[in-house]
């Protein structure tokens, strides 16, 4: 599995999207699978950019 950062930003219900954007990171087996996973989990928000693999000295 690999991890991605996604940038993403939330989409209220009355379409507004807010200015304020977050990153998560999401381990899936593509970045296909990784955007699938992100929206089954949080359909309000829009995803604005994936990052490839991410590396962590943790």
């Amino acid at each position: 599995m690999k991890k991605y950062l996604i940038k993403y930003s939330y989409i209220p219900d009355d379409g507004v999207p807010i200015i304020k954007t977050d990153y998560a990171i999401v381990e899936a087996k593509s970045t296909e699978k990784a955007k699938q996973i992100f929206i089954a989990s949080f359909p309000n928000f829009k995803i604005l950019n994936i990052y490839m693999e991410v590396k962590s000295n943790v």
